[in-house]
């Protein structure tokens, strides 16, 4: 019994890591195609006077405020669900505040680290070459 228990955590456990790195890809990827296709707007604002410092803010800004909401609604979907499945859980309460405030620092934290490299390109983008592109 013991060992069935102890082989499905652990299962669960790494398809819960594999879930979460791939949506770490996916939030990366999203970011990285947004900048992409607001070049030009950046390069505007940098040719307006924005700079670099204030480019990395704005795009770090607009991808925490979508990750922020996205934690928020988690946690209400996440509590209304494990009264469903209390169950189920195995040494910790449906409603462990500990729990829900260390998974929203990491998804915060990790989210933080998949946006920084598309707002580090978005602030080196050349506000001339941006503009004569088109």
């Amino acid at each position: 019994q013991h060992a069935e228990t102890l082989l499905a955590t652990r299962v669960v456990g790494l398809f819960g890591i594999g879930a979460f790195v791939m949506a770490m890809a996916g939030l990366y990827g999203v970011m990285a195609f947004l900048v992409a296709g607001r070049t030009r707007e950046i390069g505007i604002r940098m040719a307006l006077g924005a700079d670099r410092a204030r480019i990395g803010r704005f795009v770090m800004g607009s991808s925490l405020r979508l990750v922020f909401a996205g934690a928020a609604l988690g946690i209400v979907a996440a509590s209304l669900v494990s009264r469903a499945i209390a169950s189920q859980l195995f040494g910790v309460t449906p409603t462990d505040p500990a729990t829900y405030v260390t998974v929203a620092i990491v998804t915060i934290a990790t989210a933080s680290l998949a946006t920084w490299q598309p707002a580090r390109r978005a602030a080196r983008v050349d506000p001339v070459q941006t503009l004569r592109a088109e």
